[in-house]
């Protein structure tokens, strides 16, 4: 099984074609942090966007003044943003470019994601976000500290050492990183890190 197959796999199983399944407490935590960045009129791009479950808040909150777009691997989270939300995403192809899309976004959101991009892969990424941030722009990241759930096969470390070299290969400032614990049957420990775009 390929990541994309994988991740379609998950969106099958979490109801992408119906009932939504998600981590509640997480996204409230997560929608907390986006909104002390004030999202009202800003251009949005989401990496990895799954359900878009905080997108969709987002854009109710600020009435759709909102200009979103989710780029997801999973064909069937696809379709959920573009016909449960009425949102813009684009599927990526597994192994090929991100795309070219034309456009300059206020703010970057990778949830939960960059620990499922293989290590040798992810200062592709980095530069992506920096051509396709405006200056001082903001990307937000969440990453599982520890076990992330989804095995040894589609994860590999994100935490404090590798983002210092995510901010390198993108030319960012870290401006935040805070770990932070959620409470549960097993307590969750994240990293929560908020980079800017040099000049």
């Amino acid at each position: 099984m390929n990541a994309a197959e994988y991740w379609e796999a998950q969106a099958r199983e979490k109801g992408a074609g119906g009932a939504l399944k998600h981590n509640c407490v997480k996204q409230c935590e997560i929608l907390s942090r986006i909104l002390a960045h004030q999202p009202y009129g800003k251009r949005v791009v989401e990496v990895g966007c799954g359900q878009a479950i905080t997108a969709a808040a987002v854009n109710l909150v600020c009435l759709g003044h909102f200009d979103y777009l989710g780029l997801e691997i999973a064909p069937s989270y696809v379709d959920l943003v573009r016909k449960r939300w009425k949102m813009q995403a684009v599927l990526l192809e597994e192994g090929s470019r991100m795309p070219d899309v034309g456009a300059l976004f206020d703010q970057a959101w990778l949830f939960d994601t960059l620990e499922h991009i293989e290590p040798t892969t992810r200062a592709g990424y980095a530069g992506w976000l920096s051509h396709h941030l405006k200056t001082d722009g903001v990307v937000l990241i969440n990453t599982p500290i520890g076990e992330d759930g989804h095995g040894d096969e589609f994860s590999w470390r994100f935490e404090e050492a590798e983002l210092a070299q995510f901010c390198a290969d993108g030319g960012f400032l870290l401006a935040k990183w805070q770990v932070y614990t959620l409470a549960f049957a097993k307590p969750l420990t994240f990293g929560w890190a908020e980079l800017v775009k040099r000049p």
